[in-house]
């Protein structure tokens, strides 16, 4: 199979190992670039009017300290790690862009979508950069998320199209505020996922028995590379954790989110010999069908949250 403007094999297994790295070295790079801003966000005005006055044995009020602490300062449990389980839903559109298998209907197009369970880890840090709670987090959705179709000759219904998410891996950021003992946040960011695409198409062969007709069939295995947004709430399991600062208190966490994944779209080659019509007025060459990959995530997570 002839993808349009397709990777070479070797540049999806070089894909395949960088983008762990590439993600892992997005996460240090927020990390040093928090790190840097913290510190020269740091608001020394009230200390300089302290010394003008010459009162500095005479503390701040207590609700200053807290406001200063929270404008410049990471909380005490900043980083937290987590396993979720949940639900994946594949939400595919595959486009007949000459109307080769639905014959004479120039991009005609069928959704197919399915869900499946999936489950995952998850890591994060949280910040506050004057005074705003931001979020940076990577995470890795595991499991047979699929989907199928043999709707792209609805009268025939010889072709069958299908697409198949080995992984998923996401970087995000966002941002998040606290609602009374719920905290709920919003976030987006990178994704990278392997998806494997199809078009088998069956035939009559000698002696009548059905099988596969490879001209009119492709498979491709590879890299997409996306974006990603979500949102959801986290709920303190311990009694011990206060709603309001979550200072110096290591606790675990009830999380409930979703996501809108969208991975892009290819375009791929059919009828490759050429020996057949693009449709009744087209020309013999090689026919292209276009699939826009796309899912969504619902998951439930157990979060330890942690000093580092």
């Amino acid at each position: 199979m002839k993808k349009i403007f397709h990777l070479k094999n070797w540049l999806h297994l070089f894909f395949t190992a960088s983008s762990h790295l590439i993600i892992a070295t997005s996460f240090r790079f927020f990390l040093l670039l928090t790190s840097i801003t913290l510190i020269s966000s740091i608001d020394l005005s009230f200390a300089e009017e302290m010394t003008k006055n010459d009162v500095k044995s005479s503390p701040p009020p207590l609700d200053l300290q807290v406001s200063l602490i929270d404008s410049t300062t990471l909380d005490d449990d900043n980083a937290y790690i987590g396993f979720f389980i949940g639900s994946g839903k594949v939400d595919n559109k595959h486009t007949d862009i000459e109307g080769f298998a639905n014959w004479g209907h120039p991009n005609s197009s069928v959704d197919y979508d399915e869900t499946q369970p999936v489950m995952g880890v998850l890591i994060g840090k949280k910040v506050r950069i004057n005074g705003m709670p931001l979020r940076f987090e990577l995470d890795g959705v595991f499991g047979n998320m699929s989907t199928s179709t043999n709707q792209l000759d609805p009268q025939a219904l010889d072709e069958t199209a299908k697409s198949d998410i080995s992984w998923i891996l996401t970087a995000r950021t966002g941002f998040e505020h606290q609602l009374g003992p719920a905290t709920l946040f919003a976030n987006g960011g990178l994704a990278i996922a392997r998806i494997s695409n199809s078009v088998t198409d069956v035939d009559f062969g000698p002696g009548r028995y059905l099988q596969e007709d490879p001209d009119d069939s492709f498979s491709d295995n590879s890299i997409h590379i996306g974006w990603v947004i979500g949102a959801g709430t986290e709920i303190p399991l311990s009694k011990n954790n206060k709603a309001r600062l979550l200072r110096n208190d290591e606790g675990w966490f009830l999380r409930l989110e979703g996501s809108y994944i969208d991975l892009g779209e290819n375009t791929y080659e059919v009828n490759h010999s050429g020996n057949n019509k693009c449709g009744p007025e087209g020309p013999r060459k090689p026919c292209l069908y276009r699939i826009e990959n796309k899912g969504s995530l619902i998951r439930l997570a157990i979060i330890k949250r942690f000093s580092l």
